[in-house]
């Protein structure tokens, strides 16, 4: 049975549980709402309110109203909160993000509030199932800090000092505080020669406390973090993300899955993908005029752009075999 809806234009008014909605393209599901016209009218205002997948998740500081994320009442338009959109549009699990977003809103610091999630896309740093982020920290041949080489960095160790003590002035590129970030940057602080580790640390985001513009926009200073694992020098945190342990999250992977697998030949299909004409179906409407530069960005400037890059990585975590990840791959970049 179809639902009673009348199209303007782009815009649809649906007649559904005896209420009037109108459903403009800017909305999240929008698609999916025109596909689903001849379902149920309770699924065409779960698609409509898209706040209903996290009402029974939040703990009541955070909710979605058509396609706005709020915070104590008041919304909150950044990258990380279009990001839950997003993710909530895709099917993919909006969780983790979420609870980086609550985490992230209780730092006292507006300047890091706002740039944080920024700091962690551009340099593609994963986050963690309950809402912190993973980064990377060199340190000296017998773990201790290369600054002072008083402060213990194995393993399981967790390493903080007052916030007052941390420089907040992110124009200041070395400063007081405890830094991490991106590996670039770690790998020319450390020296493998030297006998220097690499060591992956997790940080609560309300703990983040500067990012500073120097070394390209590469480190920031926190006042606390925890040393989850070491890295080997050749290697890199490979997915969006982890445990709340630091570790591989296994929910959206099968014990069974290999992979063992090398993902080179997608590579042709997914720049042929990313170049063609269904390319715009990703790009939101308000960018609509700066596809072509954004199509170009994409494929230029991995991972750094974070897209496609991003997607790869996403749709590996999203599946359990070679083929579901192909298919989810080109379902994100198609805006599916």
């Amino acid at each position: 049975m179809t639902v009673p809806f009348m199209k303007t234009g782009n815009t649809v008014s649906i007649l559904a549980q005896g209420k009037w909605y109108q459903v403009k393209p800017e909305h999240p599901n929008y698609d999916v709402i025109l596909e689903a016209l001849h379902g149920s009218e309770e699924d065409i205002v779960k698609l409509i309110d898209v706040s209903s997948s996290l009402e029974d998740y939040l703990d009541g500081n955070v909710e979605v109203v058509g396609g706005s994320v709020k915070y104590d009442g008041d919304v909150v338009d950044n990258t990380l909160t279009r990001r839950i959109i997003e993710f909530m549009r895709q099917g993919l699990p909006f969780e983790p993000l979420v609870k980086l977003f609550e985490n992230l809103m209780k730092n006292t610091s507006y300047q890091t509030r706002t740039q944080l999630y920024d700091f962690l896309e551009h340099k593609n740093l994963p986050i963690t199932e309950d809402g912190c982020f993973l980064a990377y920290k060199a340190v000296s041949s017998d773990y201790k800090d290369k600054y002072s080489r008083t402060m213990d960095n194995s393993v399981g160790q967790s390493v903080g000092i007052d916030r007052g003590k941390v420089d907040d002035d992110r124009d200041r590129g070395c400063s007081s505080g405890l830094h991490c970030g991106a590996l670039d940057y770690v790998r020319s602080y450390g020296s493998e020669g030297g006998g220097d580790h690499i060591m992956v640390v997790k940080v609560n985001p309300v703990d983040a406390v500067s990012v500073p513009h120097d070394c390209q926009y590469q480190k920031l200073r926190v006042c606390k973090y925890e040393v989850v694992s070491e890295m080997e020098w050749n290697d890199e945190l490979r997915k969006p993300l982890y445990s709340a342990d630091g570790q591989e999250y296994q929910s959206f992977v099968s014990e069974d899955y290999d992979d063992d697998w090398d993902d080179e030949e997608l590579d042709e299909e997914v720049k042929a993908l990313a170049e063609s004409e269904e390319k715009e179906s990703w790009i939101s409407s308000e960018d609509a005029s700066d596809v072509e530069d954004e199509i170009q960005d994409v494929i230029d400037n991995e991972p750094d752009a974070g897209k496609v890059e991003y997607f790869k990585k996403m749709a590996y975590n999203h599946s359990d075999t070679e083929n579901g990840y192909l298919k989810k791959l080109k379902e994100l970049l198609k805006g599916e």
